[in-house]
């Protein structure tokens, strides 16, 4: 009895649901199918247009590539010589600092007035011993690094060291500059797609109150995470050449889908040139999907009533 009683709850319940969909898939295209005719004759498209461009889009994003090995090692030594050309310079203000300051104060005294008791014999004798030290930290420091920058030049097969005015020099320092931009932009998608899940969960039917408070704590956290990540992202966008639109928080949390993180990795005018990049081709393209998923569910709902 009860089993019985159970399939035909489920019975019902799937009925509801294919009630919905209809009148979902219904709605869609009773209230969308006129304004998308007059966003097409507005913007001067036809149907082939948005099936070729929603096809262009489709094998830009997937034909992107990703870093080659050489970048890598590239990034990789360009740090490593900006670490240590900083450390060069700390080594001879270190070494100038040790071999040539002396005391505003300082008076000769005879040897035998400057023993090792004397309190300025002592305090001065601290001064030179922390100055040697961090000399010699500093000077430690920067032949390690240069080990390493000799191992990596002996890797990727480099004469001589490169410059800052050096060609390959300057060009991966703008890479790195795009790569910063990339990174800014995923950590910023991360953030965006984790607080999409978490207000999700809080919909959900039989969570417990305590993990909605926990959600709603970790909610909280989320936004101020989401307020550096567009700080940070600001700040590279307006470096890049040309610059990158910069954000601000109420757009991005109304970002719901991964395209639109996608257009802003764009860091060449690739893009601004092509159509389907462009706002209102974007949201014409959406409405199209939509209405054409649309019709599908209206054809799968009609197969399963029949």
């Amino acid at each position: 009895m009860f089993f019985k009683q159970w399939d035909m709850d489920c019975y019902a319940s799937v009925g509801t649901f294919l009630y919905n969909n209809y009148r979902q898939a219904l709605d869609i295209l009773n209230s969308e199918a006129v304004q998308f005719d007059k966003a097409k004759g507005s913007l001067g498209i036809t149907d082939d247009d948005i099936a070729r461009w929603c096809k262009e889009k489709v094998e830009y994003f997937a034909n992107i590539e990703e870093e080659s090995e050489w970048d890598v090692w590239a990034v990789a030594y360009v740090e490593l010589l900006q670490e240590y050309y900083a450390l060069e310079e700390q080594h001879a203000n270190a070494t100038a600092s040790f071999l040539m300051t002396t005391p505003s104060d300082y008076e000769f005294m005879s040897p035998s007035l400057t023993g090792k008791s004397h309190p300025i014999y002592s305090q001065e004798l601290s001064r030179t011993h922390k100055l040697e030290r961090q000399r010699h930290h500093v000077s430690e420091r920067r032949m390690q690094v240069l080990r390493d920058v000799i191992d990596m030049e002996v890797r990727m097969c480099i004469v001589d060291h490169w410059q800052p005015t050096s060609q390959e020099y300057r060009k991966t320092m703008e890479y790195i500059r795009h790569r910063k931009y990339h990174r800014a932009v995923d950590n910023l998608q991360r953030l965006v797609i984790q607080q999409l899940f978490e207000l999700h969960n809080m919909n959900l039917a039989q969570t417990a109150y305590r993990i909605r408070t926990h959600i709603v704590k970790s909610l909280q956290t989320r936004c101020k995470a989401i307020h550096n990540a567009v700080d940070t992202y600001n700040a590279l966008a307006v470096k890049m050449t040309p610059p990158r639109p910069t954000l601000d928080w109420n757009k991005v949390t109304h970002y719901t889908f991964l395209e639109e993180f996608n257009l802003l990795r764009d860091t060449g005018n690739i893009l601004h040139e092509k159509p389907w990049a462009h706002p209102a081709v974007c949201a014409v393209m959406k409405q199209a999907n939509r209405l054409a998923r649309a019709h599908e569910e209206l054809e799968h709902l009609n197969v399963e009533i029949c």
